[in-house]
């Protein structure tokens, strides 16, 4: 699965607990994935929220990129939709 990291300025790295985080991932030096982390608790918690992604200064290679992800509860359907995007491109 590579190397999983996040932005240092997350909130849970200030003293807050942790609930939900963007992860980076790489594999061999390159960035492969970026994706919502969520606990189970904050899942149950039923969130309505969307979140601002840190970008990073530089990407790998040019393309589109997620700047935001959201959480919702559907509760007709029973699940939880987490969605990456408004998608920038980046060079």
């Amino acid at each position: 699965m590579g190397t999983h990291w996040t932005h240092g300025q997350s909130h849970e790295f200030h003293g807050l607990p942790f609930t939900s985080t963007m992860v980076y991932g790489d594999y061999e030096g390159k960035m492969v994935f970026n994706e919502p982390m969520l606990t189970k608790s904050y899942l149950e918690s039923k969130p309505n929220r969307t979140s601002t992604i840190r970008v990073p200064a530089r990407y790998p290679k040019a393309g589109r990129y997620p700047t935001s992800f959201s959480v919702t509860l559907e509760p007709a359907a029973k699940q939880y939709r987490v969605r990456i995007s408004a998608f920038q491109n980046r060079n």
